[in-house]
């Protein structure tokens, strides 16, 4: 994680690295849908209830 000050406040960089490629598709999914709800919260929008769903099911 790195925090870069910018004109208009912090950007997050945020890597998360070390999968295993079978993984990759799973995460990457997930961090689009957690960082897009993230964003609506910092909005002051109410992002609505959590329906993220992995599938198949992680065991």
């Amino acid at each position: 994680m790195q925090l870069r000050e910018q004109s208009n406040g912090t950007q997050l960089i945020l890597t998360h690295d070390g999968l295993p490629v079978t993984r990759r598709r799973m995460h990457r999914a997930g961090w689009n849908y957690y960082l897009g709800r993230l964003e609506l919260f910092l909005l002051g929008l109410e992002p609505g209830p959590d329906t993220f769903v992995i599938s198949p099911p992680l065991s």
